[in-house]
């Protein structure tokens, strides 16, 4: 069974420090996709590398809370503070104003250039609020795009999504020992993990609290061990979210196969002597059929006579003496 593992970077966009240091971990060979951040300083440097890297599967990272709105702020007005940058507080936020800027930070990633391979949510707000999921769960229906759903609260409605999400943080020293640990534990079928790889500057630290984590997961995700686990691991096939029907198509293959065909996959060792027993029982019958044949052709009594006299021998050994 096939292990596709997509690593997903988030915070595209963020800044052009974050979005170096993404492209860097993508060149190494590891990050495959990553989140876009439309409405942050490093969007349009983001866009340019993006068109650059087209093997970077690129999606929604759908904000609503570093900086400012796309909508006009009097269309969103729950979504923001006096000061018009988002306030936070998704218990106050109305859906319609979420669906609006929603459509609003899609149209603009599409006016670049850049249709989303898939879509989430920074700070996974759609995993908080109840608003933004059902915002963000239609927004996927109907554009069939991939949305990450939560590994504790699976959705049957959404099969355009990852089997499993891997969520941790690669800060520490112990971090590519314990990357490398869930790639050897990889589950069967589509997982995506993700991550903050960057390199920091000055709009990291304005808008972002994680910061000097960043260059510490830069680090693991372009060390050199992590990149020969993935080359010498034939069943982890690296992709990104738009790749993923046709990694759902050889999964579903892969398992016609085995239901089909279930005795060469599972005990093809027992072929050859399965054979071998039938040709060892043919010859056998043939030879029990020719001694019978000979048997009946040197006896001069009939069969039948023989079986009668044997009959009646066994009832006269039985009678009692008188």
């Amino acid at each position: 069974m096939h292990h596709f593992l997509i690593i997903n970077a988030d915070d595209f966009g963020l800044s052009r420090s974050v979005n170096e240091g993404i492209a860097a971990a993508h060149h190494a060979g590891t990050v495959t996709s990553t989140s876009l951040m439309v409405n942050m300083p490093g969007f349009y440097d983001a866009v340019s590398l993006a068109k650059a890297i087209p093997s970077l599967g690129v999606g929604l990272h759908f904000n609503l809370t570093y900086g400012s709105p796309i909508s006009e702020p009097a269309q969103v007005h729950s979504l923001i503070r006096h000061d018009r940058t988002f306030n936070g507080t998704h218990t106050d936020w109305i859906e319609q104003d979420v669906e609006r800027e929603l459509y609003a930070q899609y149209r603009l990633m599409i006016s670049n250039g850049l249709a989303p391979t898939h879509v989430d949510s920074h700070c996974h707000i759609h995993f908080d609020s109840p608003v933004v999921y059902r915002v963000l769960k239609r927004f996927a229906q109907l554009l069939r795009l991939p949305l990450r759903v939560h590994p504790d609260r699976p959705d049957i409605e959404l099969p355009y999504a990852a089997d499993h999400l891997i969520m941790h943080t690669y800060d520490r020293d112990t971090s590519v020992q314990h990357l490398i640990s869930l790639l050897d534990q990889l589950p069967c079928g589509v997982s995506e993990l993700l991550c903050h790889p960057g390199y920091i500057d000055a709009d990291v630290r304005r808008y972002s609290q994680w910061i000097e984590p960043r260059e510490a997961e830069l680090r693991v995700f372009t060390d050199a061990s992590i990149m020969s686990v993935l080359q010498n691991r034939p069943h982890i096939r690296l992709i990104h979210y738009g790749q993923l029907a046709e990694a759902r198509n050889i999964l579903v293959e892969m398992t016609d196969v085995a239901l089909s065909t279930p005795n060469q996959i599972l005990t093809p060792a027992h072929e050859p002597r399965t054979a071998r027993t039938r040709q060892r029982a043919s010859r056998l019958r043939k030879q029990r059929g020719k001694k019978s044949r000979a048997t009946r052709h040197n006896s001069s009594t009939p069969v039948n006579q023989k079986k009668r006299n044997r009959k009646q021998g066994r009832n006269r050994t039985s009678r009692p003496h008188r």
